[in-house]
């Protein structure tokens, strides 16, 4: 039976997987994509952000039959479609390659990669075998897009982050190394992750039956087939879940209107632009010099205390740096920094990536889906029961301490997914889509539901409430539905039974005691091992309250 220990064997694995996911759009701090995000941008010039790290630093191909940088495009694709061993694909490799061949006697072959996937797209029509059909495509595209990529030499009229970072600066990500299912570094994560490094098949959504249309459309939203592992030696599920998640987030809004440059501004929720968006270039220098330490602080096994500080320790620098930059400078987009954009990114990833090692499987990306788990009471009801300011503080900061301990569990002791929302009633977190997910156990038996409850209670709420736990149903990354979850919360405090009946067992109450007139629970005058020792029941009865109030 799974258990929670294979979260916690995989934890720094896991963690520097987040990692990637949180710096994959690091290219957008940078001055240069502030510029060429303007409406009255150089139209002599494009900045390619994704490009962090020069592919060639990154792609290593294994000793494949025939050698791909030798060839163009074209004629590389009828070279690999006759002369590789197909094996069970042969007969859609000769037919694919038969159609390549008829139909560059009508028109001119195409130079580069992405002209290929076009025409390949076309060749594998009326194929009866389809998916043996795009089997074969899709490795035909993979070898045609790293040709294109070994070859690739830099022009003045494209620009790309890596030419604006020294070598020095970004070596921590070509030596730092995610295994999970298969190695990768996070270079060659945040490079092989985009849309273009994979196939996204369509299937048709105009048959007439709406269930199966409905199908059609999740499946070509979602699907990235590989096209790349054949070549790489290695499966490719780690870019394709990132890429999965990126695309659950992005295009939510969708920008429409540009901003002139020099005059960039980032808004509030609430449209109100107030500063600009400052320099970018040395902010992103800066980051990138204090991240090795920081990632060697999460990257290798130590205390599981030092961990979470190492995570939050990581998780701040990144964080402080991004909020500076937008994910996106158009309006109304510009009310969402790039640390909004990319840690939801990196929610999606991280519990993707914690199903798989839960399941020990990888699924296909268009079967992945998410879950909300939440943590909810009555906040101000909890807040409400204190005489003074002082401890109505006090009874905050207690609620804020049970649910920075419950996102320890969740986030770094076992990392199933980060929290993207918290309030006065509780909080939220996505998490794996795994049905039995507060069932499962840890090493000593305990349900994550009881070690989310106790590490609650243990952070000072002393069995005063029991937080509501759930985890809701399973979402596509799209239809992930937070206010949902949020109106459904319980906002009603019940007690820990168990706690309740030491308070009031005989003995441990004072006789003919009434109830506590600020918890409105314990009895008066009750004192327990581990106060101070000024707090006396006679003392406590005399103020009409228990010893803990």
């Amino acid at each position: 039976m799974t258990t929670l220990k294979v979260l916690a064997d995989a934890r720094q694995e896991i963690l520097k997987a987040e990692v990637a996911a949180l710096l994959h759009n690091l290219g957008k701090l940078n001055n240069t994509f502030i510029l060429h995000s303007a409406e009255d941008a150089p139209s002599d010039s494009k900045y390619h952000f994704e490009r962090i790290i020069q592919p060639q630093w990154v792609i290593s191909i294994r000793q494949a039959e025939i050698e791909i940088r030798s060839l163009a495009s074209f004629d590389l694709a009828l070279k690999l479609l006759s002369d590789l061993d197909w094996g069970t694909l042969v007969t859609a490799a000769t037919t694919i390659r038969a159609a390549l061949e008829q139909r560059a006697t009508t028109g001119s072959p195409p130079a580069g990669a992405d002209g290929m996937r076009r025409w390949l797209f076309v060749a594998i029509e009326g194929i009866s075998d389809a998916e043996s059909a795009l089997s074969v495509l899709c490795a035909v595209y993979g070898a045609c897009k790293l040709h294109d990529l070994l070859l690739e030499t830099p022009s003045p009229d494209q620009r790309y982050p890596y030419e604006q970072l020294p070598r020095d600066d970004i070596q921590f990500l070509l030596d730092t190394r995610v295994n999970i299912g298969s190695e990768y570094t996070l270079g060659e994560l945040i490079t092989l992750m985009w849309d273009e490094f994979h196939i996204r098949d369509r299937k048709p959504t105009d048959t007439g039956d709406p269930i199966t249309d409905e199908r059609s459309r999740i499946h070509n939203e979602y699907s990235r087939r590989d096209a790349l592992s054949r070549w790489i030696g290695k499966p490719t599920f780690l870019p394709r879940y990132l890429i999965t998640s990126h695309g659950s987030v992005s295009g939510l809004k969708g920008g429409v209107s540009k901003q002139l440059k020099g005059y960039v501004f980032s808004a509030s929720a609430y449209g109100c632009e107030a500063s600009k968006v400052p320099s970018l270039d040395a902010l992103c220098l800066e980051l990138l010099r204090k991240l090795s330490s920081a990632i060697d602080k999460i990257g290798v096994s130590v205390e599981l205390e030092n961990t979470v500080a190492g995570y939050q320790e990581l998780t701040n620098l990144v964080g402080n740096s991004l909020r500076q930059a937008l994910g996106d400078t158009r309006r109304p987009d510009n009310d969402i920094t790039l640390q909004d954009y990319s840690a939801s990114i990196a929610a999606l990833y991280k519990a993707s990536v914690a199903q798989a090692i839960l399941e020990d499987h990888f699924v296909e990306t268009n079967e992945l889906r998410w879950r909300l788990l939440h943590v909810s009471f009555d906040g101000l009801a909890f807040w409400g029961q204190a005489h003074h300011v002082t401890d109505m503080l006090g009874r905050r900061q207690v609620l804020e301490d049970g649910l920075n301990a419950v996102r320890d569990i969740l986030e770094v002791k076992y990392p199933l997914g980060n929290e993207v929302y918290c309030d006065e009633h509780g909080s939220v977190f996505v998490v794996p889509d795994v049905g039995n997910l507060l069932e499962l156990k840890d090493e000593d038996s305990e349900s994550l539901k009881k070690l989310l409850e106790d590490d609650f209670n243990d952070a000072g709420v002393q069995g005063e409430l029991v937080p509501e736990i759930k985890v809701s149903d399973p979402y596509l990354g799209k239809k992930i539905d937070l206010a949902g979850t949020l109106q459904s919360r319980r906002r009603k405090n019940v007690p820990r039974p168990d706690v309740v009946a030491r308070w009031w067992a005989k003995g441990q109450r004072p006789e003919n005691a009434e109830i506590c007139t600020v918890c409105g629970q314990r009895p008066v005058g009750y004192v327990e091992p581990g106060l101070e020792k000024w707090v006396t029941s006679q003392k406590a009865k005399d103020r009409n309250v228990c010893g803990i109030c």
